[in-house]
């Protein structure tokens, strides 16, 4: 797993970008960047797996860096023991996996039961709309 520290997002984009040369393998991400009063902007350590990371569009910016453009809106965001384990996981040189959940499909809605109607009560509907 790669550390990777971000000095600041591309506000136009609300993304951040990421060399394609240290995607070597799953990235925790965070946010340094930080307002006026101290407080981050983006609290959260983030995760990102390779595969995914690499399928974002390239951006060469000065230099020829390549920069792989990830929306903020797109990283998971780690809890306490998940960066814990995360950390574990890179010191034992151990797999790193997050069980994404889901929202339970919703439930079937069943369509509205229309009564039936007489054939009487059927030939005064039709007489009344003709």
């Amino acid at each position: 797993m790669i550390n990777v520290y971000i000095q600041s997002p591309i506000w136009k984009s609300e993304s951040i970008g990421i060399n394609k040369k240290i995607i070597k393998d799953d990235l925790l991400i965070e946010i340094i960047y930080t307002k006026v009063d101290g407080q981050r902007l983006y609290p959260h350590v983030y995760y990102m797996r390779k595969d995914i990371a690499l399928r974002y569009p390239i951006q060469v910016v000065s230099g020829g860096v390549k920069l792989h453009i990830i929306p903020i809106h797109d990283l998971v965001v780690l809890t306490k023991d998940q960066i814990d384990y995360a950390q574990y996981c890179q010191m034992e040189r151990i797999p790193f996996r997050i069980e994404y959940n889901q929202p339970a499909p919703p439930e079937p809605v069943e369509a509205p039961k229309v009564p039936k109607v007489d054939e009487g009560t059927q030939e005064r509907m039709e007489w009344l709309h003709n």
